[in-house]
């Protein structure tokens, strides 16, 4: 398994995305579309210098599955989990 050394932590809803990198402790917003989501993985790559990043986010149905989709065809490493473990 890689090791990372950033997490890209990303609320989706159905509009936009918020994305905050922890360590580099920056915050920004999105569109919620294919625009958005190169914008923010030029963002994520600007803000953590090139790091190896993973992005997590909570499962919401539609609104995250093109997101989920996108990181797919671009090759990288995604968490999506459900909102019920996220609560417990």
């Amino acid at each position: 398994m890689k090791n990372y050394e950033e997490v890209v932590g990303v609320d989706v809803s159905k509009k936009t995305i918020d994305a905050y990198c922890h360590h580099a402790q920056v915050h920004k917003e999105f569109v919620n579309d294919v625009v958005g989501y190169k914008s923010l993985l030029k963002w994520v790559l600007k803000s953590t210098k090139g790091s190896a990043v993973f992005y997590c986010f909570e499962n919401t149905g539609y609104y995250s599955l093109k997101l989920a989709l996108y990181l797919s065809s671009q090759e990288i490493v995604y968490v999506e989990e459900s909102p019920l473990k996220i609560k417990r």
